[in-house]
């Protein structure tokens, strides 16, 4: 990106720098933490019914193991605080 942009008519030594410190330590500021879980809503093959399954996700939200199968979201709680050590039900 660097090389691009200082061949660009525009090109201002400021602006670069702004933009490296954005890009290597200000953006973190505006990074929410993100839950270590996510609880997804399924429909139960062949019925109009649903079910619920939590999930342990990676550092960038894929799923990446079920840990849980639940009737009902509510009833994760109790699993979320064991599994994951402190209460993060959302």
């Amino acid at each position: 990106m660097e090389d691009w942009y200082k061949d660009q008519k525009f090109f201002n030594e400021e602006r670069l720098q702004l933009i490296n410190l954005w890009t290597t330590k200000d953006y973190k500021k505006y990074i929410e933490d993100k839950l270590p879980y996510r609880i997804l809503r399924k429909r139960n093959e062949g019925l109009s019914t649903y079910h619920f399954e939590l999930w342990r996700v990676d550092e960038f939200r894929n799923t990446t193991k079920c840990l849980v199968i639940k009737d009902k979201k509510k009833d994760f709680k109790e699993d979320i605080a064991t599994l994951f050590g402190e209460d993060l039900y959302d």
